[in-house]
């Protein structure tokens, strides 16, 4: 065993065919679970993996990780691994597939990110919206109501703000139910008049 790993640690390009072989042998071994054949291995074409790697993936920390954890993986399965003639190949071709896989992973992460991100901003952007529509719709309130007599805000704070019926309203005002009808009839024209629709789709709802 010595023997061998000492050849193919300086693999000569005239016997092919030794070579060929040795790969084999030590393919072997290393599934058998030799640390060695495995350390042998790692030595050797880590840095032809890493020069191919860079090729398909410039992101030096994304190449040395895959490496990584292909060498992982290998040891960890050694013993289902397809047999092979060259370790080379067979590293490589696992190694592109993984970082292909990573890429893709990162790329649908990150679009996944911003998609979140967007969803998000479009969220806080219309409650920022809702509130400020709100906002200006209590100020119409405001200065509608503003525009009404102290009697007729009274009664417009009664009938759609506290839901009292019309003779709960004149109970409360010391007045007619008749009188109720007439200061809720001109607020209401006055509201019209003032376009506060809000306040109209309110009154809609609850009229007498």
């Amino acid at each position: 065993m010595q023997s061998n790993l000492s050849k193919i640690s300086e693999p000569t390009q005239d016997d092919t065919t030794n070579e060929v072989g040795l790969e084999a042998e030590l393919w072997q071994d290393f599934k058998s679970g030799d640390a060695a054949s495995f350390a042998l291995i790692y030595q050797k074409f880590f840095p032809i993996l890493f020069s191919q790697g860079l090729r398909t993936c410039h992101d030096t920390e994304i190449v040395k990780d895959c490496i990584q954890d292909l060498f992982v993986y290998i040891w960890n399965h050694r013993s289902t691994l397809s047999d092979t003639n060259s370790i080379k190949y067979y590293l490589w071709v696992a190694l592109k597939r993984r970082i292909h896989r990573t890429i893709a992973q990162q790329q649908s992460s990150s679009l996944e990110e911003t998609y979140m991100l967007a969803i998000t901003e479009e969220g806080t952007d219309q409650q920022l919206i809702t509130e400020e529509i709100n906002q200006e719709k209590k100020e119409q309130v405001y200065r509608a109501l503003q525009a009404l007599t102290k009697r007729q805000r009274q009664a417009v704070q009664l009938k759609f703000f506290e839901n009292l019926k019309n003779e709960e309203i004149a109970e409360r005002m010391s007045i007619r139910i008749e009188a109720v009808y007439n200061l809720i009839s001109k607020s209401l024209i006055l509201l019209r008049k003032a376009s506060i629709k809000s306040i109209l789709l309110l009154i809609v709802t609850k009229l007498f």
